[in-house]
């Protein structure tokens, strides 16, 4: 009876060489989290003593051969895609724009929850492109993305801008108010006045789109306001 030894050995050694390479390419990936390092580690391990096992129930050179090469490109076929830390990195965006929406006292209580609210929501939606993305390519374009959509969240202040016109407004009438220089129908008039500049200065805060333009608005308006003097003439 004729002798011919299959050579298994060599075959499994060639396997775990390949696993070698792969635990130190998936160590060396900094785009990967601790955790993702742990579970390409894992998968990397399966694919390799699956190759071994079917290594060992081969029965012949060819068997072994094959099952040596499919255990190594599935050992290389694992190619983890990083996405703990780039979602990390849209948390830290939004957690850095919330400080600054907080720390923004041009701003309004309401104000400040929208401006949260549509932060949080283009950080969702990033992460949620993160979660879709196929290759780390993707990852890195969702996650840049996402921390721009982020930081370009820039409210503006305008409710206090126009509460102070309407201040100036509250104190300008009490001013007329308690004008008895003034006849009932001069401070009706001098009131409509007021309120006609206090009205255009609040349209006029509502119409501009960044904070200088509100303030500068707010100031024009209130100095409107304060500018309306009526002199009494009809008073007996």
């Amino acid at each position: 009876m004729a002798v011919n030894p299959v050579g298994k050995d060599k075959a499994k050694a060639a396997v775990d060489a390949a696993l070698a390479e792969k635990d130190k390419a998936i160590d060396a990936n900094d785009k990967l989290s601790d955790a993702e390092k742990s579970a390409a580690k894992e998968e990397a391990k399966a694919a390799a003593d699956e190759a071994k096992k079917a290594i060992d129930a081969a029965t012949d050179q060819a068997g072994v051969d094959a099952k040596a090469t499919e255990g190594t490109d599935a050992v290389v076929a694992v190619n983890p895609v990083g996405k703990d830390k780039a979602k990390a990195a849209v948390d830290a965006a939004l957690a850095e724009k919330d400080k600054a929406i907080d720390a923004n006292d041009k701003l309004s209580d309401a104000e400040k929850s929208a401006a949260k609210e549509e932060a949080k929501k283009a950080a969702d939606e990033a992460k949620k492109a993160i979660d879709a993305a196929t290759d780390q390519a993707g990852v890195d374009a969702k996650a840049t993305e996402g921390t721009e959509a982020v930081s370009a969240v820039n409210p503006v202040g305008k409710d206090k801008a126009k509460a102070a016109v309407d201040a100036a407004l509250a104190e300008k009438d009490k001013a007329i108010d308690a004008n008895d220089k003034l006849s009932d129908a001069e401070k009706s008039s001098a009131k409509e006045e007021a309120k006609k500049a206090a009205d255009e200065a609040k349209k006029a805060i509502d119409a501009a789109t960044d904070q200088a333009g509100v303030d500068a608005k707010a100031t024009e308006g209130t100095e409107a306001v304060s500018a309306v003097n009526p002199v009494g003439k009809r008073q007996s």
